[in-house]
């Protein structure tokens, strides 16, 4: 049977991981996407982030990307800049957020969650930086792809493949 696992999301971990044949689960947006006001619900905080795909080019290891936006509906995230004060000196995730009314009681939504084809990092490439703003690009544009099939509800194989 498997096991399961965190370390540290730290490159080195990730690429020991993958050199192991592990399954490697990364979030790109990180908490600082997870804690978004809901006013910038459904967007992808990726432009700064492409260690992921840094790291899959450098290890051949294709990425399967997994989208679950109706999760953003489940409670109104306020901004704050206390949440973004704790977040940013303490790497505490604490934020300002209701759900039914007024209360912490989440509100129902249809969690859908899409899981895209494996994405597979290009392997002859003569201008590496090219490659990865290519690489980084066409994931951030199927991300988008997955989350708008969810939000109109279009996530029959035909619409994904």
């Amino acid at each position: 049977m498997g096991q399961l696992g965190c370390v540290a999301g730290k490159p080195n971990n990730a690429e020991s991981l993958l050199s192991n044949g592990e399954i490697v689960f990364v979030a790109p947006g990180g908490m600082k996407e997870s804690l978004r006001p809901s006013r910038k619900k459904y967007e992808i905080s990726w432009a700064q982030r492409r260690g992921f795909a840094r790291l899959a080019m450098k290890t051949g290891t294709p990425i399967v990307l997994a989208a679950c936006p109706a999760a953003d509906d489940i409670f109104h995230v306020y901004e704050s800049e206390v949440s973004k004060w704790f977040y940013k000196n303490l790497k505490v995730p604490l934020f300002l957020a209701r759900g039914i009314g007024l209360t912490p009681i989440p509100k129902p939504a249809r969690l859908t969650h899409l899981i895209s084809e494996p994405m597979l990092p290009p392997s002859n490439y003569s201008n590496p930086e090219n490659a990865l703003e290519d690489y980084h690009s066409k994931l951030v544009n199927r991300m988008k792809q997955l989350i708008n099939a969810a939000n109109q509800n279009q996530y029959g194989t035909e619409y994904l493949n």
